[in-house]
């Protein structure tokens, strides 16, 4: 089964069927710090002093919601 076909039929599961296979999908992800770039780290350490210093401008939960479906229905375009 190709995973195009095995997309097609998760996606006829119930919301809570899917959203249970997709943690469980999420979770078998190993996560290796040393994957990450050298530019990746520093743009991360960049980040987290810039929070640090009070130098950062935060979102909330809704306005970084609305961003995100903002962005994604441009990009379907």
């Amino acid at each position: 089964m190709s995973a195009s076909d095995l997309l097609t039929e998760v996606l006829k599961l119930p919301r809570q069927q899917r959203q249970a296979l997709a943690e469980q999908v999420w979770q078998s992800l190993e996560w290796d710090p040393d994957d990450l770039s050298p530019a990746f780290v520093e743009e991360l350490k960049r980040r987290v002093e810039s929070v640090k210093s009070g130098n950062y401008e935060s979102l909330s939960l809704e306005e970084s919601m609305a961003l995100a479906w903002k962005e994604l229905a441009e990009v379907k375009r």
